[in-house]
């Protein structure tokens, strides 16, 4: 029992010898109209946002972390939401590199002007890169999701394309 400790413990150091702990976060800003489609009806608006972001950075390819978004929308409806999310990049160069997140998010949200509170969520992929400023820190982008959402009472297969009618800028920085 005395080996397997010492083993384990010295594969989590190995595995921790190139992994930092980063804080970040994004401002997002958005002007979308209504979207129909035949299965749905969303009424998209004008909104401002604000994440705060955490994660563990294992190595330069693979990173898990969560955000923590609170979102103003003009129509006097406030949402907040939990994303959880597993990023691989796939290709990086000197000022500049490409990366997928796996993520999960749970949003609940209130129409102030009847008094309403909702919840949904959706899971998918969201492609987008990333812009090293230092060795340290770099901007992020997501532009685009690729997924499920739940809409009212059903779940549906939801794409979009975030650069569009929305923008939205995450800032990293490694401990």
């Amino acid at each position: 029992m005395k080996k397997f400790i010492i083993l384990l413990g010295t594969l989590l150091l190995a595995v921790t010898l190139n992994a930092q702990v980063y804080v970040g976060g994004n401002l997002g800003l958005s002007f979308s109209r209504d979207v129909s489609t035949p299965t749905m009806s969303i009424e998209s608006r004008n909104y401002f946002s604000v994440a705060p972001e955490v994660g563990y950075s294992f190595n330069k390819y693979f990173t898990l972390g969560t955000n923590v978004q609170y979102q103003w929308n003009k129509g006097n409806t406030h949402s907040f939401s939990v994303s959880p999310f597993a990023r691989c990049t796939f290709a990086q160069w000197a000022h500049f590199g490409l990366f997928i997140d796996a993520l999960f998010e749970y949003r609940t949200y209130s129409v102030s002007q009847i008094g309403s509170r909702h919840n949904t969520w959706q899971a998918g992929m969201a492609p987008g890169f990333k812009i090293p400023i230092t060795p340290k820190c770099g901007l992020t982008t997501r532009i685009a999701f690729l997924g499920w959402k739940k809409v009212g009472d059903e779940v549906v297969f939801f794409p979009s394309v975030n650069f569009i009618n929305s923008a939205t800028v995450g800032f990293y920085y490694n401990l």
